[in-house]
């Protein structure tokens, strides 16, 4: 072979290996279909990792090592902030059925809590004034053996203690909640961090845009903002849930409850409505003034009909028709006037000085047996309303969680697309970071979701036994 062909041949050679080594780095090879890498490896050759998730969706980092020559990126006012990076999953993300879980691992979290949402609420029962005055009031009626007291002492209880669970119930998921978004929030800036080294690099040898980069130095900015309002936030909530409790519950306090789900279809709003009428103390005692009004409006009408003649008889006639047999017809009203001037003076003329100047006697107790069932009544509607608006909250709630629970789903077959194209060239690595980052946040949408349907469910069980 002449030297001329050997020139040429290592020519060809040598263009062969550019054109190999170009493709390698500027185009990855798509994984196989088969491959349980996480996206730390898939996104930056090189970085060891070793754990695996199936075919699960890639999740949040926790360590990436980053070249020597990398400057920390810092957090304003709070100094040099560590670099993050490694894949695992996103501790506290809401699993199928609402529950908090880290890894699935849920009964290992309820082992380890330092609060459980039902000793909370235990807690909150033993320190609330309220519940313990009511049951001294069941045990001074039981005392005094005074069925109709004790009954309405005993709702008295049912009551507040109700009350107590609602608002523990609450205070509790606001601190969980908040718990919740810190842990998210680290996870998230350690993320963001991983993402700035690799743009930065990229941007060196050109292969990402310096406005990609800033873009991503705000987004972190903001993470940080966050988790300063979240810090905050859990601090106020933890003060509330404290003030409840008569416990102090420091920052390190770790909760646990699993969220609560109810099926309304198998509730019906009737009953609902009947459950809360039948407990409510303030019902109760509005029955119970009623009827003794009623009592009341009884006696009078005899003793009136022992003194007079013809026309008391005609007075508690006309009475019964209007108001039954029994005074007992619920929102009729009188004419007062015609009452008056046809029946109840002509009565007490035929009576003459016997009431003297207590004459007025049975005007006055209709009066008050028409105030007592209006006010009976006015409490009816009210926690009907009360029921019917909770009832429809909870299901609002769980109509917007289902619907968050559809994007969740939406997005994370995005961000798998987004790795997909990511693979084989066709989308940028900052492309590819906003999908997943979208993901996990609408994870987060919909865990908030869950609570608020959880508060509803709160609300309602103030009124109705649901759970």
């Amino acid at each position: 072979m002449s030297k001329k062909s050997v020139l040429f041949l290592l020519l060809f050679l040598g263009l062969a290996a550019a054109l190999v080594l170009a493709r390698i780095y500027y185009f990855p090879p798509s994984l196989p279909e088969n491959d349980t890498n996480t996206v730390a490896d898939q996104e930056d050759p090189g970085t060891d990792n070793n754990q695996s998730n199936g075919n699960d969706i890639p999740r949040l980092r926790d360590t990436e090592e980053t070249p020597d020559t990398e400057e920390a990126e810092t957090d304003p006012g709070k100094g040099v902030v560590e670099k993050d990076g490694t894949e695992q999953d996103p501790e506290g993300a809401a699993n199928d059925n609402g529950e908090k879980e880290s890894n699935g691992n849920s009964e290992k979290e309820r082992e380890t809590a330092d609060l459980t949402l039902g000793e909370a609420i235990s807690q909150a029962k033993n320190n609330s004034s309220n519940l313990r005055s009511a049951e001294l009031a069941v045990k001074a009626a039981e005392r005094r053996g005074d069925e109709e007291e004790i009954r309405l002492a005993e709702k008295q209880v049912h009551e507040a203690a109700r009350k107590v669970e609602q608002a523990t119930g609450q205070a509790y998921l606001e601190v969980w909640w908040s718990d919740y978004l810190m842990d998210r929030l680290e996870k998230y800036i350690g993320e963001t961090e991983a993402a700035i080294a690799r743009v930065r690099r990229q941007v060196k040898i050109g292969r990402s845009e310096e406005a990609e980069l800033e873009a991503l130095k705000d987004e972190l900015e903001n993470h940080f903002d966050q988790r300063r309002e979240i810090s905050e936030d859990r601090e106020n909530s933890g003060e509330d849930l404290s003030a409840l409790t008569g416990t102090t519950l420091e920052p390190s306090t770790v909760l646990y409850a699993s969220l609560p789900r109810v099926r309304l279809a198998d509730l019906e709003l009737d009953e609902m409505i009947k459950q809360a009428q039948g407990k409510n103390p303030q019902l109760l005692e509005a029955t119970w003034e009623r009827k003794e009004t009623q009592k009341k409006v009884l006696e009078l009408m005899d003793a009136y009909e022992a003194r007079g003649g013809k026309e008391v008889e005609e007075m508690n006639e006309y009475l019964q028709d209007e108001l039954g047999a029994q005074v007992e017809k619920p929102g009729v009203r009188l004419d007062y006037d015609y009452f008056m001037e046809n029946y109840y003076q002509p009565a007490l003329d035929s009576i003459g000085d016997y009431f003297e100047d207590e004459e007025e006697l049975l005007f006055t107790a209709l009066i008050e047996r028409e105030e007592a069932f209006t006010q009976e009544e006015e409490i009816k509607d009210d926690l009907a309303r009360q029921v019917r608006s909770a009832y429809r909250e909870v299901h609002s709630q769980d109509a917007k969680r289902r619907d968050a629970e559809r994007q969740k789903e939406q997005d994370e077959d995005n961000y798998r697309e987004a790795l997909r194209q990511h693979r084989i060239g066709k989308i940028t690595f900052p492309e590819l970071h906003a999908a997943k980052m979208k993901f996990f946040q609408q994870e987060d949408q919909l865990y908030e979701k869950q609570i608020e349907y959880s508060k509803a469910l709160f609300d309602l069980n103030l009124y109705t036994e649901i759970r």
